[in-house]
């Protein structure tokens, strides 16, 4: 079995680069472009994506769980990955024939007609991608090689073809091509460990469960995804760049943490698929002990530095983002323990009826603060749409869990983090009154932020989890100096 600490380190070596990356291009492209145009192809993004989730369901989840527990058996795992791929197969096919009327149908979208034939391509070789299948494998070496190839790519084709603000269709072009690259390398690759066949298709074995995840998956983006959208249609594509500049900013943040939720959720499919309920338990422990160790002082950190964030990413025009990075920024714990609930308790259990029941009451409450807020509001009620929804969806899934599992709130750990922030946060304002250039200032309160962090949880709280990651580290080193 894979190590999960390589797993881990290739996993947030990937979702590291997936924002990264972006965040390599996002200053550029935010000056070149402008808040409009950017604002438009995250519009358009946004409606491709929600198609995408239509066309994948609970494809992804499902995907990693049944190849995890059929990987070492060849036939289980060829059968597995038929049935799997015929099912996708159907669902983009549906989904790029309601994408198309609607392009012709709904006048915003025929608007940005150009843009969303671009996306389309980006819908149909989604599926291609086949991610479901590597991560199952935990094959998440391969996945970062390649990804990290590909957006290097990327990166310099950008800076080479992006020039004027009417370029805006050339940047969504690449945007796409990252899918449509990753997909074709994913599809010569898979043939190394499966082959399709129509004769080992049996679609009613994955089907209700693809389609309980998938209406999760669906009805959850309509408080995140959705947002974007509705925030389009009845805002404008200025106010779409604000939310999504905000909401960038934000993934950044969350991207370590939920590359660690992805490596783990094979790992805690077998855990329970073979009854080592202990092992799975302490997991979801040291899952949790990481998240509240990392997300308080960071949350601190982008409060107090949120302008001078915004400033030195995106630059002039991009103030309308400042209120609601500060508005979603403590989603960082909120999302992240939504997680461990979620992705590594109730979907390895198989609990998806709790996972749907769960996801109805985010999305209700959802659209309803949406048809609320957003008109009056704009980006900043999208944002307080995201955070009471996401809210909601924590609260209910903690209450399944500890039905199921007896796992409870964490609320020591909680508060006393919250608790030892407040001298960090002190700190960060002192600083933030100082005459220091913006940039000097952004960076000296990170790295108090950082030292603040580290001193914290190994000398004072002594956290078991930091601790072994730190030990681990150092006999690495003692190891490379004996060499």
């Amino acid at each position: 079995m894979a190590s999960v600490k390589k797993n881990f380190f290739y996993s947030a070596l990937l979702t590291g680069a997936n924002y990264i990356f972006p965040l390599i291009v996002f200053p550029y492209v935010s000056r070149v472009l402008g808040v409009t145009n950017l604002g438009a192809c995250n519009f358009v993004d946004s409606i491709v994506q929600y198609f995408i989730i239509f066309s994948m369901l609970g494809i992804d989840v499902v995907g990693i769980r049944e190849i995890a527990k059929a990987k070492g058996e060849k036939d289980k795992l060829n059968q597995c990955f038929s049935s799997l791929f015929s099912i996708n197969t159907a669902l983009t096919s549906i989904a790029l024939v309601v994408y198309l009327v609607c392009i012709y149908s709904i006048p915003k979208l025929h608007d940005h007609l150009e843009l969303m034939w671009i996306g389309a391509a980006k819908l149909c070789f989604n599926y291609l991608l086949i991610e479901w299948l590597f991560k199952g494998l935990e094959e998440f070496k391969f996945i970062t090689s390649r990804s990290l190839i590909i957006k290097t790519l990327y990166v310099i084709s950008v800076f080479v073809f992006v020039k004027k603000p009417s370029d805006y269709l050339v940047f969504f072009l690449l945007t796409s091509l990252i899918v449509v690259l990753n997909a074709l390398v994913n599809c010569i690759y898979s043939r190394k460990y499966v082959s399709f066949s129509f004769r080992s298709i049996n679609i009613k074995a994955f089907l209700p469960s693809i389609l309980l995840l998938g209406v999760y998956a669906i009805l959850t983006n309509m408080y995140t995804t959705f947002n974007v959208a509705f925030l389009g249609f009845s805002a404008g594509e200025t106010e779409v760049g604000y939310y999504t500049t905000a909401n960038k900013l934000f993934a950044i943040a969350l991207s370590l943490f939920t590359a660690l939720t992805g490596v783990l959720l094979p790992r805690m499919s077998a855990l329970i698929a073979q009854n080592q309920l202990s092992d799975y338990k302490n997991l979801l422990g040291k899952t949790t002990d990481f998240l509240v160790a990392v997300s308080f002082p960071v949350i601190a950190f982008v409060v107090f530095f949120a302008p001078e964030i915004i400033r030195l990413i995106s630059g002039k025009g991009y103030e309308g983002a400042i209120v609601p990075l500060r508005i979603i920024i403590p989603l960082l714990f909120v999302i992240g323990y939504e997680q461990v609930l979620v992705i590594q308790g109730l979907m390895p259990l198989k609990k998806d009826r709790a996972v749907l029941i769960n996801s109805i009451i985010g999305a209700s409450i959802g659209i309803t603060c949406n048809i609320m807020l957003v008109p009056v509001l704009k980006s900043i009620g999208s944002s307080i749409v995201w955070v009471i929804s996401e809210l909601a969806v924590l609260i209910v899934a903690q209450c399944f869990m500890r039905r199921y599992t007896e796992v409870r709130f964490p609320w020591a750990k909680v508060l006393l983090n919250m608790g030892y922030t407040v001298p960090l946060a002190i700190m960060l304002l002192l600083l933030k009154m100082t005459p220091f250039p913006y940039i000097v200032t952004l960076f000296l309160a990170a790295a108090i932020t950082g030292a603040y962090t580290i001193v914290l949880q190994l000398c004072i709280l002594k956290n078991p989890s930091v601790l072994q990651v730190f030990h681990e580290i150092k006999d690495k080193f003692k190891r490379t100096d004996r060499r």
